[in-house]
């Protein structure tokens, strides 16, 4: 497979929906070829929110992180940074190309 063809999908949970004022939570990345077949089992990090994001949670998204039992999962939660490090890691070890392979 070529590495042009690589696809790059990638999930992101939240505390919120508002940019400014949640954090993100947890991440999930799986890369597929064009046939949309996964070329590996895929990278998740949970990453620790701020307390105050994670204070300021509405019940909808207390409930949510609850029944996923990724609230459980905050507090031994990487930073953002080191999130970002492991992810650009993994889709390198995946073939993906900077400016070639499109996020999905």
């Amino acid at each position: 497979m070529a590495t042009d063809d690589r696809l790059v999908w990638i999930d992101c949970e939240m505390t919120g929906l508002d940019v400014v004022s949640d954090a993100l939570v947890e991440i999930a990345c799986v890369v597929t070829g064009a046939d949309l077949v996964p070329i590996h089992e895929g990278f998740t990090a949970v990453i620790k929110p701020p307390a105050q994001a994670a204070e300021s949670m509405d019940d909808v998204v207390v409930n949510m992180h609850t029944e996923s039992g990724l609230i459980n999962e905050f507090a031994a939660g990487i930073t953002i940074e080191a999130a970002q490090l492991e992810l650009m890691e993994y889709l390198k070890d995946q073939g993906v190309e900077e400016k070639r392979s499109p996020l999905c």
